[in-house]
């Protein structure tokens, strides 16, 4: 009889244990931009799967290039990322499967109010970044093969300018790192117009080439391939990905606002 008190008692407190520090021992892992995640989004759409599903959704916030390098490990279930080129490399390679474009925002240029490179006056983009290297004003880049640095690379190489010297700064470092140092240094950065309007308070920067057609920056979400590796979370991963894709999360992205009230991300089903 006493064996079988100690026996419950000890069981109990096990389960008192777990239920303590083992909350989601087995949580679906997804890996995304550091914009999804700076913004407030990506708990705002997981907090709103696990309200319909139950499922606990962990997030790892890294560039685009670290993500899916994460993905073609198998080390998370599915990935949220803003570069096509490497996503279609993604699935080319048989790590991924079943892109779906979500959503989308504008890459814009960050810069001090007095504008040293006179970028206020370009027309384009490539106009912008001309001027910047050519009056060599202080730019921060990523550098860190996010989707933001392939698309600020994309426009180098379209001006067939190498970027290099004191000017150009490699930071190495994720969205909200880069606006800071931007800041602190009076440079220029591109960056994601999510990521600056949520930031701008803290900031001593202007927007520049605001939602220009040429920086429209889609977001996408891959499953990665169970068939390549079978030990992520297939299933769990598959309602994640039919629930972000539906009707039901357009609107939930519809309604992602900031404090001010200002929308951060368009469903991609709204043009």
């Amino acid at each position: 009889m006493i064996r079988t008190v100690l026996f419950s008692v000890m069981l109990f407190l096990c389960m008192l244990t777990c239920s303590v520090f083992c909350k989601d021992p087995n949580p679906l892992m997804v890996a995304t931009t550091t914009s999804v995640q700076t913004t407030g989004f990506m708990d705002y759409i997981a907090g709103a799967f696990r309200k319909k599903t139950g499922i606990v959704v962990k997030s790892v916030a890294v560039g685009t290039g670290e993500a899916l390098k994460m993905g073609s490990r198998g080390d998370v279930d599915l990935v949220i990322v803003h570069s096509r080129p490497d996503e279609d490399k993604f699935i080319r390679s048989g790590c991924g499967r079943d892109r779906r474009e979500i959503m989308y925002n504008y890459f814009m240029i960050a810069g001090p109010a007095d504008d040293p490179a006179g970028i206020r006056s370009a027309k384009t983009p490539l106009e912008a970044f001309k001027k910047i290297a050519d009056s060599k004003s202080i730019f921060i880049s990523r550098a860190d093969s996010s989707g933001t640095h392939h698309a600020e690379l994309a426009l180098w190489k379209k001006l067939n300018i190498t970027p290099k010297g004191k000017w150009y700064i490699e930071s190495g470092a994720g969205a909200d790192k880069v606006l800071q140092i931007a800041s602190e240094k009076k440079a220029y950065a591109l960056c994601d117009e999510s990521t600056f309007i949520v930031m701008a308070g803290k900031l001593a920067l202007k927007p520049y080439m605001e939602r220009h057609s040429a920086l429209r920056n889609v977001y996408s979400v891959i499953l990665v391939n169970p068939a390549k590796f079978p030990k992520v979370h297939a299933s769990e991963a598959r309602k994640f990905w039919e629930f972000i894709t539906g009707k039901e999360s357009q609107k939930l992205i519809g309604d992602f606002k900031c404090p001010k009230g200002i929308r951060l991300f368009i469903p991609i089903n709204e043009k």
